[in-house]
């Protein structure tokens, strides 16, 4: 087992948790549990931060559970889901193989995530438009219910609406 230093660097600790050797190795609970921790948000921000920049890092991070363990998280291969996996794949092989070679990022690994990012908005969009209208049902179906609650039914009642309230 490798001891940590002081001087470990931002790289060596992101490789520590997240190499590709190390994703490919975890069941998708593991890693998702690993990818939300505080320390490995942490960890992924300063080294992206240090060598990409400015980046969505939860977005950057989710990459893995893309390109990995891709049936987990996609049901069907489609004209979105497809060229996200390609591009969260040729983005981490490549970031890889930066972080292993200690090489900067060129001009080109800014493309390939900027590529990603691109592809994970589009596939990202049919999702956010279900999900708007599931919650609109949702809260149809309570105010409906609201109808239906007898007259005397406590202030403080779990089944009562709250008026006014939005929940996205």
């Amino acid at each position: 087992m490798k001891r940590k230093t002081a001087t470990s660097t931002p790289v060596s600790r992101y490789l520590n948790i997240l190499s590709i050797e190390k994703v490919v190795q975890m069941d998708f609970d593991t890693l998702v549990t690993m990818l939300k921790t505080p320390e490995t948000i942490r960890i992924a921000g300063e080294c992206i931060e240090e060598l990409i920049g400015t980046c969505n890092i939860r977005i950057f991070i989710a990459s893995y559970m893309i390109a990995y363990k891709t049936s987990s998280v996609i049901d069907e291969m489609d004209s979105l889901s497809t060229p996200l996996v390609r591009s969260a794949t040729a983005m981490l092989v490549n970031w890889d193989a930066i972080l292993k070679k200690k090489m900067r990022c060129d001009s080109s690994f800014h493309g390939l995530v900027q590529e990603y990012l691109d592809c994970f908005k589009a596939w990202r969009i049919p999702d956010c438009e279900k999900l708007v209208t599931r919650i609109g049902h949702a809260l149809g179906a309570l105010y409906s219910a609201q109808e239906h609650l007898p007259k005397d039914e406590p202030e403080d009642s779990s089944l009562k609406v709250i008026p006014n309230v939005l929940l996205m």
